[in-house]
C-alpha cells in the first residue's frame, strides 16, 4: 500500500493539531498487531497503530474492536507506564515511516518522567517499541534478535533508529533535487525517485507523474521543477487530501495538493480505507475457509 512517508509526515501534522497534550485514559490491544490509545483533549479520540505487515499505520480512528478478555503482555505494560500520561509531541523520523510519540507522566515519588514510544510502519518489519527517557528499550510488539536483523530490538538495550543510504527531502533544495536526478544513468523517474529520496513510494509517483502529465522516461528540467514543487507543497502541508485509485487491479491510495482550501480529514480517510480493505480480506478468508471444507466434503462423497 502507498503509507509512505509524506502519508505519514501529514498524518502527525494532523495528529498535533488534535491531540497533542491530551490525556490517555485507556489502551487497548484488540489484536497482536494492533493498539489502542483512548485519548481525552476536550474530547474524546482513539488513536489506532497497526503494525500488520499490508496494512502498517496509524491514524485516529472511529471503528472499535472487540477487546480479548485478558490483555496481552505488551498492553498491560503501557499500560503500567503510560495510563494518565499526558502528550508531549508527536514527530517523524525525516520522511520516514517512523512516528516518535513523547510523553510525560509521574512514577511512585511523584517526580516527572518522560518515555517514547516509537511506531516503526516498515511492512514486515514494522515494531512498536516503548523507551524511557535515556533511550532504551523497555519492551516492544517485537522482539528482535541481532543476529537475525541489521539491529537488535530487545529489553534493557539502547534504541537505534533504523539507518538509510535515501536522502531526505527535508534537507534538499530545488537544485540539488535536480542535480541528484541527472546524475543518475537510470532515466526512469519513477525508480529514481523511490531509490533516492525516503518518504517517496512508487504509487506516489505513479500518480504524481500522470497527475502533473510528466513522462516518466521523457522529462526536461521544468518537469522536476514541477515534481519538486508539488512534493514540497505537501510536505509544508499546503492544502493536501487523499485520493483513491486503482493500480494493477488493486485498490491504491495517494495524497496530494489540491487547489481547494478545505481539503478532507487525512485521519478519516486512512480509517475509512483501511476498515473496508480489511473487512474486505476478512471476507475473503471466510469465503475460502467455507470453500475449502465444502470441497473436502465432496471429495468424501
Amino acid at each position: 500500500m502507498a503509507f509512505d512517508g509524506l502519508v505519514t509526515n501529514s498524518i502527525v501534522n494532523e495528529l498535533n493539531t488534535l491531540i497533542i497534550g491530551g490525556k490517555i485514559n485507556k489502551i487497548y490491544q484488540p489484536t497482536k498487531n494492533e493498539i489502542v490509545l483512548d485519548i481525552y483533549n476536550q474530547k474524546k479520540f482513539m488513536l489506532n497503530i497497526c503494525i500488520d505487515s499490508s496494512n502498517c499505520r496509524i491514524n485516529l480512528t472511529n471503528h472499535v474492536k472487540e477487546n480479548p478478555k485478558q490483555a496481552p503482555n505488551f498492553c498491560m505494560l503501557l499500560r503500567k507506564y503510560l495510563i494518565s500520561s499526558k502528550i508531549i509531541s508527536i514527530d517523524t523520523y525525516g520522511l520516514d515511516r517512523i512516528v516518535i510519540i513523547t510523553l510525560e507522566n509521574y512514577n511512585e515519588l511523584n517526580d516527572v518522567v518522560h518515555f517514547k514510544l516509537i511506531v516503526e510502519l516498515m511492512g514486515k518489519h514494522s515494531n512498536a517499541i516503548l523507551v524511557n527517557n535515556k533511550n532504551i528499550i523497555i519492551d516492544s510488539i517485537r522482539r528482535i534478535a541481532s543476529e537475525h536483523a541489521t539491529r537488535s530490538i530487545l529489553p534493557a538495550n539502547p534504541y537505534i533508529y533504523p539507518t538509510s543510504e535515501k536522502l531526505n527531502l527535508l534537507e534538499i533544495s530545488k537544485d540539488e533535487f535536480i542535480n541528484k536526478i541527472n546524475l543518475e544513468n537510470n532515466k526512469n523517474l519513477i525508480n529514481i525517485c523511490t531509490n533516492t529520496f525516503t518518504g517517496i513510494s512508487k504509487s506516489f509517483m505513479i500518480f504524481t507523474l500522470n497527475k502533473l502529465r510528466i513522462d516518466f522516461c521523457n522529462y526536461n528540467k521544468i518537469d522536476l521543477e514541477n515534481l519538486y514543487k508539488y512534493i514540497n507543497d505537501i510536505i509544508t502541508q499546503n492544502n493536501i487530501c487523499c485520493e483513491e485509485f486503482e493500480l494493477n487491479n488493486k485498490k491504491e491510495f495517494t495524497i496530494l495538493a489540491t487547489s481547494s482550501s478545505s481539503s478532507s480529514s487525512i485521519n478519516s480517510f486512512i480509517d475509512e480505507f483501511y476498515f473496508n480493505k480489511e473487512n474486505e480480506e476478512l471476507f475473503i478468508s471466510y469465503r475460502n475457509n467455507v470453500l475449502k471444507l465444502i470441497l473436502s466434503m465432496l471429495d468424501k462423497y
